[in-house]
């Protein structure tokens, strides 16, 4: 980029029209240059320089490079008392929690919601984002993000119900009930993410029917869950056949705790071919064992020790109870 020709010296507007050029054409080389241009000429940044700036190096955060500018731009911009928009903040909290740097990642969270009323679709969903992102330190701030949300007008899209639906599900708050009916309501066509994530709230809910019903919902449309669904799912039956217990000893088991239990069978015969940690599997293992035990059906515990042992060793054998069935069924 030349600088204009004459006494005349661009001012921060007519920069900030090379940043935006430089931002659609994404070059970070360009967007370097304009700034040591503006630095050699003294001209002030203001906060549509430091947008576009924040807005392109925070795609190339894993550049060593892109994280020096970053940190010496959030320098500068609170050296000069500016108050960064929510959409830099945004930029900073998506950068900064994905490089893993909690203590950049604590200071955008408490400026972000120092001003809620101003916060963006876009940075409600990536304050909540931070939960699957396994960033527990912040789960204290959730609910306080949720609060706000619920008193704002802002435009839910997709992807922010999703992180509702995720924290939702992690918090175990029952406020998803309300947002899946408002998701519903709003025409967004679900897709396998959203299914698994609506579907992983009402296992985090015990909520046998609902869960039952989308889960026939999402193969009748030939949708595949998520990994993080099967995983949901995993601990959800197993809770379920752990209730059954003491009424399959007794030989007191419903119909529907039946259809309950061949539904958990067949979920389990999917989740033996997802290549997923032989973990997950075995949480279901042990209560399908116990209870098949307890029922005396010899033929579906074959079957399930047969299943198992071809996918995985059984994890479980340094498990007494689950030793002495195998044992007996030897």
């Amino acid at each position: 980029m030349e600088d204009m020709g004459g006494d005349f010296t661009p001012g921060t507007e007519q920069y900030n029209h090379f940043f935006k050029y430089h931002l659609r054409e994404g070059s970070k080389a360009g967007m370097i240059d304009t700034l040591q241009r503006m630095n050699m000429n003294k001209v002030s940044l203001d906060r549509h320089s430091y947008e576009s700036l924040f807005s392109l190096f925070a795609r190339t955060s894993d550049d060593p490079q892109s994280d020096e500018i970053l940190d010496g731009l959030l320098c500068e911009i609170e050296n000069q008392h500016l108050k960064p928009s929510a959409q830099t903040l945004t930029y900073l909290l998506w950068t900064y929690s994905r490089i893993g740097d909690i203590e950049k990642v604590k200071r955008i969270v408490v400026l972000l919601l120092e001003e809620p009323d101003k916060l963006t679709t876009k940075a409600y969903t990536e304050l909540l984002t931070l939960v699957p992102l396994k960033l527990t330190e912040f789960l204290k701030d959730i609910p306080q993000v949720l609060n706000h949300l619920d008193r704002s007008n802002i435009s839910i899209d997709g992807q922010l119900y999703n992180a509702i639906f995720i924290a939702c599900t992690k918090l175990k708050d029952p406020r998803g009930y309300k947002y899946i009916e408002n998701f519903r309501a709003s025409g967004i066509t679900p897709d396998a993410g959203l299914y698994s994530s609506i579907i992983s709230f009402y296992a985090s809910q015990l909520d046998t029917n609902q869960v039952l019903s989308h889960l026939r919902e999402l193969k009748r449309i030939g949708l595949k869950p998520r990994p993080r669904l099967y995983i949901a799912l995993s601990h959800f039956f197993s809770a379920l056949l752990y209730s059954f217990r003491r009424r399959s000893s007794e030989g007191t088991l419903t119909a529907e705790m039946e259809d309950i239990v061949t539904q958990c069978h067949s979920f389990y015969d999917e989740l033996l071919q997802q290549q997923l940690s032989p973990e997950i599997s075995v949480v279901l293992f042990k209560p399908l064992l116990v209870l098949y035990n307890n029922m005396q059906d010899q033929e579906q515990m074959a079957y399930l020790i047969k299943k198992t042992s071809e996918r995985h060793a059984l994890e479980l054998k340094d498990d007494p109870e689950v030793w002495s069935i195998l044992s007996k069924s030897s």
